[in-house]
C-alpha cells in the first residue's frame, strides 16, 4: 500500500475537531447520567447500590458496542460509523428521560452506552489516519481533549439544569446531537487509508494474536483493562463519594466541574510529553501518578482532601488516556486498526462493568478507603506492564510501526 503520510485526504485538523465534537457529547452524557444518579436514588427512594447497577450497565452496553463499533469501521468505513453513532446518541439519550423506573433506566443505560462506544474506535482509528507523523500524537491529545471538555460540559449541564429544571433536563440537552449527524457527513471525509484496502483485508480478531500483533495486544488489552476498570469504577461513584462525605448534592456537583476543570491540563501535559519525551516513559509517570492520587483518597480525612485529591485523579487519569489513545491505533495496520482499538475498549469493560458495582459493595462493607487501595494497586500494575511490555512509537511513521 502506498503511504498517504504526506497527503492526508483532509485538514487534520478539521476532521480532529469533527469527530471530537461526538466524543464531546458522549463524555458528557456519562459524567452528566453520574450527576443525575443522586437525584434519582432520592426521587425513587432506593438503595445506592443502584448507581453501581447502573455504572455497570452502561459499561455492558459500550463493550458490546466497542467491539460492533470496531468491526463496523474496518468493514463499512470509519464515517458511516462515526455519523451513525452521532445520530443514535441524539435520539437514546434524551429518551431515558420516558423510563420511570430503576430497572428500565438500567437498560436505558446499556443501549446509551451501546450507541456511543460506537464513535470511539471510529473516531481513534480515522484522526490516526489523515494525520501527519509529526502531528499524531498532538492531534490525538486534542482527540481525547474534546473528550476531557465533555466531562466538563456534562458536569455544568447537572449542576446548571438539575436543581432549576429536574433531571430529565440534562437528557432532552443532547437531542442536538441528532442534528449534527447531517454536517458530519459533510466535513468528515473517508479515510484514505481505508479506501485502499482490498476486499481481501478484512478485519479478524484471531489476526490480533498472529505474529507481531501478539505482545502488542496482550499490552493493549492489559492497559485497557487497567484503565476502564479504574475510569468507571471511580467516576460513576465520585459524586455520591462526595455526598457521602458531607456534601450537599449541589456542592458535590460542583467539585465534579473542579475535577474536570483539572482533566484539561493533564491533556494538554500529557500530548506535549509524548511528544517530547515519548510515549512509553510519559504513560509510566501518568500511571504512577494515578495510583499515589488513589492511595491518598484511600486515606483522606475528607472535604477539601478528597476534593483535590479527586482533581489530581483527574489530572493524572486523563493523561494516561491520552497516551492510551495515541498508542493504541498507531500499534495496528489500517485492516485492523478500529478493530484494535474497540476489541481492547470491550475487553477493558469486561473489567469496568463489575468495578462500579464492586465499588459499591466494597464501600459498603469496608469503606471506600480499602476500594481506592485497591484500584491504586490496579493502576501500579498498568504502570509496570507499561515498562515491561511497551513499544516506542514517537516520530514513526503509521507504516514503520505496523506496516500501513
Amino acid at each position: 500500500m502506498k503511504s498517504n503520510e504526506s497527503r492526508p485526504a483532509a485538514d487534520p485538523r478539521v476532521v480532529t475537531a469533527a469527530c471530537g465534537l461526538v466524543w464531546l457529547v458522549a463524555s458528557a452524557s456519562l459524567i452528566a447520567a453520574s450527576g443525575v444518579y443522586p437525584a434519582l436514588l432520592a426521587e425513587w427512594r432506593i438503595d445506592p447500590e443502584f448507581v453501581g447497577v447502573w455504572g455497570s450497565a452502561t459499561l455492558a452496553g459500550m463493550l458490546a458496542g466497542g467491539i460492533l463499533g470496531g468491526l463496523l469501521a474496518d468493514r463499512s468505513g470509519r464515517r458511516p460509523v462515526l455519523t451513525g453513532s452521532a445520530l443514535l446518541m441524539g435520539l437514546t439519550i434524551p429518551a431515558q428521560v420516558f423510563l420511570t423506573s430503576p430497572w428500565a433506566f438500567t437498560a436505558g443505560r446499556f443501549v446509551a452506552g451501546l450507541v456511543m462506544a460506537g464513535a470511539i474506535p471510529a473516531a481513534a482509528a480515522l484522526v490516526s489516519e489523515v494525520a501527519p507523523a509529526e502531528l499524531r500524537g498532538r492531534l490525538t491529545w486534542i482527540l481525547e481533549g474534546f473528550w476531557t471538555a465533555g466531562s466538563v460540559v456534562g458536569a455544568l449541564l447537572a449542576l446548571g439544569l438539575i436543581p432549576a429544571a429536574g433531571w430529565q433536563a440534562v437528557f432532552l440537552a443532547f437531542l442536538p446531537a441528532a442534528l449534527y449527524a447531517l454536517p458530519l457527513l459533510r466535513i468528515v471525509p473517508e479515510s484514505p487509508r481505508f479506501r485502499q484496502l482490498s476486499r481481501a483485508d478484512r478485519p479478524s480478531i484471531a489476526r490480533l494474536w498472529a505474529g507481531p500483533f501478539r505482545r502488542r495486544t496482550l499490552f493493549i488489552w492489559v492497559l485497557w483493562l487497567v484503565m476502564l476498570s479504574a475510569y468507571y469504577g471511580i467516576y460513576a461513584w465520585l459524586p455520591t463519594l462526595l455526598v457521602g462525605q458531607g456534601l450537599s448534592l449541589e456542592s458535590s456537583l460542583t467539585d465534579l466541574v473542579w475535577v474536570s476543570l483539572a482533566q484539561l491540563p493533564g491533556a494538554v501535559a500529557a500530548g506535549w510529553l509524548a511528544d517530547t519525551l515519548g510515549r512509553r516513559p510519559t504513560l509510566t509517570l501518568f500511571l504512577l501518578g494515578c495510583a499515589a492520587a488513589c492511595v491518598g483518597l484511600a486515606f483522606a480525612p475528607g472535604g477539601a482532601a478528597v476534593v483535590f485529591l479527586a482533581g489530581l485523579l483527574g489530572f493524572t487519569n486523563i493523561g494516561a488516556w491520552v497516551l492510551v489513545y495515541i498508542y493504541t491505533p498507531e500499534l495496528y495496520p489500517t485492516a485492523l486498526r478500529a478493530t484494535g482499538v474497540g476489541t481492547a475498549g470491550t475487553v477493558g469493560r469486561v473489567g469496568a462493568i463489575a468495578a462500579p458495582y464492586l465499588l459499591g459493595l466494597l464501600s459498603k462493607s469496608s469503606g471506600f478507603g480499602a476500594a481506592f487501595l485497591g484500584f491504586g494497586a490496579l493502576i501500579l500494575a498498568g504502570a509496570l506492564a507499561t515498562a515491561v511490555l511497551a513499544e516506542e512509537t514517537r516520530g514513526k511513521t503509521l507504516e514503520q510501526i505496523s506496516g500501513g
